[in-house]
């Protein structure tokens, strides 16, 4: 095994590592850190359309129970989000936006386009699209 001068890994967890520092930067004057904002967007866009439960989260964003669970006890707590158990099915609860959340919703996507217009600045449409497929293709051989 030889050592790369560009080691694939390194670039992509410095990659994570600004995007979520530049979320948290924007996420402060919502009083919410970048990571619940992304999860938040996603819960006010989806349970328009569908029940949501914390298993939809682990899956949208490749991260553990124990995580999902850390996260969105802190949404409660944040006054985000609730969890209902479903009539049926005591056992499971699905995830709704509360009013608050509902009304950070504009602020908040404007946090999140602005840091993707940023990510993207000066980049061809092509070389993105190139980009996109080579991520995708590093997630699939990792799973």
């Amino acid at each position: 095994m030889s050592v790369k001068e560009r080691d694939v890994g390194q670039y992509v967890s410095r990659l994570h590592n600004e995007i979520r520092r530049e979320l948290d930067r924007l996420a402060v004057r919502n009083q919410i850190s970048g990571a619940q904002a992304h999860v938040l967007i996603y819960i006010l866009v989806e349970t328009q359309n569908r029940d949501l439960f914390q298993k939809d989260i682990e899956e949208k964003y490749s991260i553990r129970p124990s995580t999902a669970s850390a996260l969105l006890k802190k949404m409660i707590q944040a006054g985000l989000i609730q969890r209902e158990p479903l009539p049926q099915d005591k056992r499971l609860k699905r995830i709704m936006p509360t009013a608050k959340a509902q009304a950070a919703q504009a602020g908040v996507f404007a946090d999140l386009l602005t840091m993707e217009n940023k990510l993207t600045q000066g980049i061809d449409p092509a070389a993105l699209a190139i980009f996109f497929q080579v991520i995708e293709k590093m997630i699939a051989n990792l799973a």
